[in-house]
């Protein structure tokens, strides 16, 4: 089905046009989910596809600090215009929901929540999770850089914003690109992950330069003549702006870094835009024509994983929260593994799918670095009653890499614990790679097999906890995480891990520097010190481990309780490197438990064996249920999930156990 329908604000609302929002919305798909199945007692429901137009007033207060938007071409109103793909899953009779409306912030163009609250019984509880409660479901494209091609529902949700321009000449700066290499290769796109490259303005600019960092973390600059501009075809190099070359190659098992400058920066802070502005239409009934009425969606939820989380980190710290008719956006945030830092994309040559470096702020509430001479807290710009109530569930691969997730409740000098407000709670999973782990675990080019603790038993948990707490039903759990005070945390260096055959423990973690970018970057925007100069280094905190190498401290899940192995956090690229920012990655490491005495001696493996653990598979999931139950008491996992998290646990004893 196809249908267009517009709305224009100023025959609406006459001179309010100035702040106009979504002006017209174009939908290209609309069909049943689903065959048309009923979800529980909210009935069938309905996927919408399309793409928003959005128009602002440059000079409006909530938009007037989004960088470089004064430097927008406007139309006949004076307004800068941009669009953005959307989805949205509904009730077909919206009346029929539960009120509430989860924003799911797409991650690099994917739609991400599909994933985020699934079970090990099928890819389909995830959706279910959602559409069986009655919630709704809208996706907005924020990043700008997104290249098309297939993702979930068959697309990639992207968005299309101006350039910014000086009095019609382009504007140039500098940008940077790093990248690190398994093996060789003859050339190398100029961005992260395939992302839409910033293409190289003038070749020879002053400043335009290539550094090579090796694994013991020596660093220098190669010659210019060695390199250039190009990307290399069947032995042949052409000529191209979005890709560089090295003559003879790259090496692998090295990590490059390109500096150059480019021109005609996006308007890339109009990504916080489309979302405040998608979210307040629908929530305040100005998107009629999606079948949703004013007055049935009584909250929002915003919810976002690992670059998503970050984004509503920054969303937040940067006061968009608070929409163009003063109103609060998201009345709750659910932050998901975006550590301590967050993203920001209102700068000039923004790069959202990687990062400047750690920003300051990190805690919710105000402190001062006394190192850089910085003050303030992520929350501290938004007034008491735009504040969203904030969850944040990060996991402990969240502190060992530049995520650098225990500034998020610590001094940032490393003095001790830094108190959460009573309007947020902070969840972090014991041993806990990156993305939620899945069994069977995987062999890699890592030194482990991939860390299988599961977690969205979790995440699934503590939004339901998040919905009740923004609707006034009931007080989450409480926060649960590795703290100072309780001798809990340990800089990463100074780790106890044991000594297991076959494991490289790592030195230390990624060690994380203040970062000096430039004295006007978060004020207007272009980073003038590329790449960012480190200053003094953090605190890198991580949790203590117990003599099998778990670690002992935040959400103990009933699988890290009554384990099966040595579940890492970490998992080396590169074992024996000392650059660990080049060695350790997102995924954690799985070292079982060898089967029985016999075996354990043979491998000099110092850890109890199964056999010594649980001498019958009855004994495991005795254990198992009574861990299960205490999560449950405690709030972090559901009663309803309790059978399939036994379920998977007894298919991953058997695995084990009957390993030849």
């Amino acid at each position: 089905m196809h249908n267009t329908f517009g709305r224009c604000l100023l025959a609406l609302w006459g001179s309010t046009c100035l702040t106009a929002e979504v002006t017209t919305i174009q939908i290209q798909k609309r069909e049943p989910y689903a065959n048309g199945r009923s979800f529980g007692a909210t009935g069938p429901y309905e996927q919408i596809e399309g793409v928003m137009h959005f128009a602002v007033d440059p000079a409006a207060p909530g938009n007037s600090g989004i960088v470089d938007i004064d430097k927008a071409p406007l139309n006949a109103q004076g307004l800068v215009e941009f669009e953005a793909d959307f989805f949205l899953f509904k009730p077909v009779d919206a009346r029929r929901g539960n009120g509430t409306l989860v924003f799911d912030v797409v991650n690099r163009g994917y739609a991400h929540m599909w994933l985020s609250f699934g079970t090990p019984d099928g890819p389909e509880t995830s959706a279910n999770f959602l559409l069986e409660r009655g919630f709704s479901v809208l996706g907005v494209g924020w990043q700008h850089d997104i290249p098309a091609g297939p993702g979930r529902f068959g697309r990639r949700f992207r968005m299309k914003v101006p350039n910014a321009s000086l009095k019609g000449k382009p504007i140039r700066g500098l940008v940077s690109v790093s990248f690190t290499l398994d093996g060789p290769e003859p050339s190398q796109m100029l961005s992260d992950r395939g992302h839409i490259p910033y293409e190289v303005a003038d070749p020879d600019a002053p400043g335009t330069r290539m550094s090579v960092r090796r694994l013991d973390g020596s660093e220098q600059v190669v010659p210019r003549e060695n390199w250039g501009f190009g990307k290399v075809l069947n032995g042949k190099t052409v000529s191209d702006r979005g890709h560089v070359y090295m003559k003879g190659g790259f090496e692998g098992r090295r990590t490059y870094t390109v500096i150059y400058q480019s021109e005609n920066p996006p308007i890339a802070g109009l990504g916080y835009a489309a979302v405040r502005d998608a979210v307040a239409a629908v929530r305040h009934g100005k998107a009629a024509g999606l079948g949703i009425q004013l007055g049935t969606v009584s909250q929002a939820l915003g919810v976002g994983s690992s670059q998503s989380g970050r984004y509503l980190r920054g969303f937040v710290h940067e006061g968009f929260n608070r929409d163009l008719s003063g109103n609060r956006v998201f009345d709750g945030v659910l932050a998901l593994i975006a550590g301590g830092n967050r993203l920001t994309v209102n700068y000039r040559f923004a790069q959202p799918s990687a990062s400047p470096g750690l920003l300051f702020p990190f805690a919710d509430e105000a402190q001062t670095d006394a190192a850089s001479g910085e003050s303030g807290g992520l929350l501290t710009r938004l007034p008491a009653d735009i504040r969203p109530k904030m969850m944040y569930l990060n996991t402990a691969n969240e502190y060992w890499r530049a995520s650098n997730g225990a500034l998020v409740h610590t001094h940032v000098d490393g003095t001790g614990d830094f108190p959460l407000p009573s309007t947020s709670r902070l969840y972090v999973v014991a041993g806990a790679q990156h993305s939620s782990g899945q069994w069977p675990p995987a062999k890699s080019n890592l030194e482990l097999l991939s860390n299988p603790l599961n977690y969205r038993w979790v995440t699934r948990a503590v939004f339901l906890a998040l919905d009740r707490w923004v609707s006034g039903q009931a007080e989450p759990p409480p926060s649960r995480y590795p703290r100072i005070d309780k001798n809990e945390l340990v800089g990463s260096d100074k780790v106890q891990f044991p000594s297991i055959p076959g494991v490289t423990a790592p030195p230390s973690g990624q060690l994380t520097a203040r970062a000096k970018i430039g004295p006007g970057f978060l004020t207007e925007g272009p980073i003038t010190i590329s790449p960012p100069r480190p200053g003094k280094t953090y605190p890198q905190w991580v949790s203590r481990v117990d003599d099998d190498g778990n670690e002992t401290a935040g959400v103990i899940l009933p699988e890290l309780a009554v384990p099966l192995g040595t579940y890492t956090a970490w998992n080396q690229r590169f074992p024996g490197a000392k650059d660990m920012r080049a060695s350790l990655g997102l995924t954690g490491g799985f070292v079982p438990f060898t089967r029985n005495e016999q075996e354990r001696t043979l491998r000099r493996d110092p850890r109890a064996s199964l056999a010594e653990r649980y001498p019958t598979l009855e004994t495991f999931l005795g254990r198992m249920t009574v861990a299960a139950l205490k999560c449950v008491q405690d709030g972090y996992l559901l009663e309803e999930d309790v059978a399939s998290l036994l379920r998977s646990a007894k298919h991953q004893f058997e695995g084990l156990t009957n390993m030849k």
